[in-house]
């Protein structure tokens, strides 16, 4: 994902249906830290850099 703070890789663990939404568990099997170090925030109906 370009320009993302981080990137997870997941392995699909199990679903669950629940009402209207389908919930996915993953198992991290990996992390990537991106060039852009600047956290965000959502505040105040908007995001916010730290």
């Amino acid at each position: 994902l370009k320009g993302a703070l981080a990137v997870f890789d997941c392995e699909l663990i199990d679903t669950k249906d629940l009402a209207t939404h389908r919930v996915l568990f993953g198992k991290v099997t990996g992390l990537r830290i991106g060039d852009n170090l600047r956290p965000l925030i959502y505040h105040g109906r908007g995001y916010r850099a730290l």
